[in-house]
């Protein structure tokens, strides 16, 4: 009787030994699976991204295209948005929201061209000095700048 109970304790032993390999293997796949459906959740996320930065800079050009040259006021909340937006915009890349290729093709056309307009340029001086920007946003447009060989801003200067 006691042979035969260690018989049924070594049978228990190995079934048991089975169903935590099988159980192992089930959960990874069940990790192999949420892995994949994450990957192609992003890459959804990062489309919906694109797709609503494109849409608010065409709101922007519809914005300034239909207003002509804006008054003081208009002009104002025109480049706010346009700040704020491209601070949204470093800010989705620093998540990982943006690739490195969508980012740059979003920024560098605001670095060598918006921030280049006379009345921008002293809108963005004015807004750095207030402190309204991240000063990382700051620092990274500085730093794009220089990559793209245009000069510096002048902070110190009233």
């Amino acid at each position: 009787m006691k042979q035969r109970l260690q018989e049924y304790a070594l049978i228990a032993e190995v079934v048991s030994a089975l169903a935590i390999v099988l159980s192992l293997i089930f959960v990874g796949l069940q990790v192999r699976q949420g892995a994949q459906e994450t990957r192609e959740n992003s890459v959804a996320l990062r489309s919906q991204v694109q797709q609503a930065m494109m849409e608010a800079d065409k709101d922007l050009l519809l914005f300034r295209a239909e207003n002509g040259a804006p008054d003081e006021r208009a002009a104002f909340y025109y480049l706010a948005a346009i700040l704020r937006s491209r601070q949204l915009y470093w800010t989705q890349h620093n998540v990982g929201l943006l690739d490195d290729d969508t980012y740059f093709s979003y920024m560098a056309p605001f670095a060598r061209g918006t921030l280049s307009d006379p009345d921008f340029t002293s809108y963005w001086i004015q807004t750095v000095k207030q402190g309204y920007l991240q000063p990382a946003f700051v620092e990274e447009i500085d730093r794009l700048r220089e990559t793209l060989g245009l000069p510096a801003f002048d902070y110190s200067a009233d």
